[in-house]
Formats: structure tokens, sequence, C-alpha cells
């Protein structure tokens, strides 16, 4: 087990606290310092695993700071925004729109379920969010596509996307 000085654990924790994987952080424990440490030593200098349960209060304290620093600079994140990725996407679509047509179509793809709102949770009625709400415009993408909304379609019934074929009533 390497003996770490104190700015090498001042790192470790920096990088734990900003979701770091213990893999991740013995590859850039060993590029900056040329220190190899093995991942159930560095694993003790995350608080919140058992085996950082001892840690000190000031590592404690500065590991909360870097993931609070963390989370509230997603917007820094260039894939974080939806323009950021929408731009990529179409980047990768134009560049392979003739050599990789199928790489193209998947960006395509990719792009209008991003413009649709497919990845943006919506709020439910006591504020909490809930990843299987459904977009605000589907009901008018279903209306224009066959001609009927969901709400028409099944109107005591909340509207469900399934995969199984509608039962005809004969």
């Amino acid at each position: 087990m390497a003996a770490l000085t104190p700015i090498q654990k001042l790192f470790v924790v920096r990088l734990l606290g900003c979701h770091y994987a213990l893999w991740e952080v013995q590859r850039e424990l060993q590029e900056q310092f040329g220190v190899k440490a093995a991942a159930n030593q560095l694993a003790r200098y995350n608080p919140r695993t058992l085996a950082g349960a001892d840690l000190s209060d000031e590592l404690k304290a500065e590991f909360e700071s870097a993931r609070e620093a963390f989370r509230s600079s997603v917007e820094d994140i260039g894939i974080a925004h939806k323009q950021h990725r929408l731009r990529v996407l179409d980047t990768i679509c134009m560049a392979n729109i003739e050599r990789a047509p199928r790489l193209a179509m998947a960006a395509m793809k990719q792009a209008a379920m991003e413009e649709g709102g497919m990845f943006v949770r919506k709020a439910d009625e006591q504020g909490e969010e809930s990843a299987d709400t459904l977009p605000a415009d589907l009901d008018a993408a279903i209306s224009k596509v066959y001609g009927e909304s969901a709400t028409d379609a099944a109107p005591d019934a909340p509207a469900e996307v399934t995969d199984a074929p509608a039962e005809s009533s004969d």
C-alpha cells in the first residue's frame, strides 16, 4: 500500500467528491503523482461508504464541498445542454450521411427524440419529478399522425404507450 501525502489525499477526496470511479482515481493519481494505490485504499477516502466512515472531519468537509461544487456546475458541461447535444448529433449525421447511413439515421432519431422532449422529466401533480411522464405535446402528435387524440381513443383511461397491437371488437 502506498502512503499518500496530505496533498494526494486531498486530490483523491476531491475526485471522489466529483463522482469519479475508483479506477479513474487510480489512473489520475498515477498520472499526476506517479503513485500506485489499491482501490480498497482509495475507497477509504469516500465518507459515504463504509470504508470511509472513519475519514477525518477536514477531509469529509472537503468531500462534501467538492460534491456540492460538482453538482452546481453541471451548467459548465456542454453535453448537459440540449443545444450542444443537437449540434453534436447534427455533426454526426452530416458527416456520416453517405458512408454510414445507419449511423446518420440513428443520429437523426436521437435528435428527434431530443427535440421532442423524450429526455426531459416533467413534474407531476405533487411537484415531484417522474421519469415516466409523457411529453406534453404527445396528444397533438398523435392527432397529427392518426387523426384522433389519445383522450378520444380511451376517454376513461390514461394515455399509455404499448408495443402490443390493439384488440378489435368484432
